[in-house]
């Protein structure tokens, strides 16, 4: 059985991340399992891309969602903003990307 995309999300986040409730409040570290109560949680590591997170402050977001005219890949986890038609959306990478000379992977 496949994971969805939100279990494969949650099975890469790390242990403990940087969340919070509102920006103006900053940012704290938490476990995952109460982070992810939290508004906004850091998906991405400071060593390792897993994700693209792509903010779309477009009305029209939603309503283009089809990505016929944008040539973009579809992501993973779309989440919408009802009221407004603004949305984040979510693209997992297969492997995720280090970012650093000290964060890669070493040879099994």
């Amino acid at each position: 059985m496949h994971a969805t995309a939100t279990e494969l999300l949650y099975s890469r986040l790390p242990n403990y991340m940087y969340c919070t409730d509102d920006y103006r409040d900053g940012g704290i570290q938490m476990a995952k399992d109460f982070a992810i109560k939290k508004n906004y949680i850091q998906v991405n590591t400071t060593t390792y891309q897993q994700a693209i997170l792509l903010d779309h402050d477009d009305e029209c977001f939603m309503s283009d969602l089809w990505y016929e005219h944008s040539h973009l890949p579809v992501p993973n986890i779309v989440i919408a903003n009802k009221e407004n038609g603004r949305a984040h959306s979510i693209t997992l990478l297969r492997s995720p990307v280090p970012k650093t000379e000290k964060s890669h992977r070493h040879p099994i």
